[in-house]
């Protein structure tokens, strides 16, 4: 069962758009604390809280339709290449071709309307999400993931935290 005080931190962390440190401070956390947010992030009342108001299904689903998230942009080629290039080319970034057709006054071009996806935003959510999810920690030294984990074993870690929360609740 979660502290009023981390009752308090977790409604301030939602307020301050995710800035746990901040949320501490306002929760009345010692400034010591509040430079160390994980402590909060791991706790059991924190991460109960977590799981009642934010599911990590919901972030997946969340986190899925971040990546298909983008806007519609369009490139020129020079004809020469040819369309079927030009579509594997698109093919093999991955990216999902809107229009694609031959423009200019002798065809002389190769017009692509396609879907660019929105990293920074996209990039961003992301990070929030697990860092809220305490999968992930940043080493202040190096500036990087201290866990070292890709973002696959970041999606293995959600499910196997799932399957033990499922095996914990039948044995209960």
């Amino acid at each position: 069962m979660a502290t009023l005080r981390q009752k308090l931190a977790f409604n301030k962390t939602i307020e301050n758009q995710g800035n746990v440190s901040k949320a501490m401070k306002e929760a009345g956390y010692s400034r010591s604390h509040a430079h160390n947010p994980q402590s909060l992030v791991k706790s059991k009342g924190f991460q109960q809280m977590l799981q009642n108001y934010i599911p990590e299904q919901r972030i997946l689903e969340k986190v899925s339709e971040l990546f298909e998230r983008g806007e519609i942009v369009s490139r020129t080629f020079p004809s020469i290449l040819g369309l079927d290039t030009v579509k594997k080319m698109f093919e093999k970034a991955g990216l999902t071709i809107l229009n694609l057709r031959e423009v200019g006054d002798q065809k002389n071009e190769i017009e692509v309307y396609f879907i660019q996806p929105d990293a920074t935003s996209q990039d961003k959510a992301l990070e929030k999400s697990i860092k809220l999810h305490g999968l992930y920690e940043t080493d202040h030294t190096h500036g990087a993931n201290a866990k070292g984990l890709s973002l696959i074993s970041l999606f293995e870690k959600v499910e196997e935290r799932r399957a033990n929360r499922a095996m914990k609740n039948k044995i209960q």
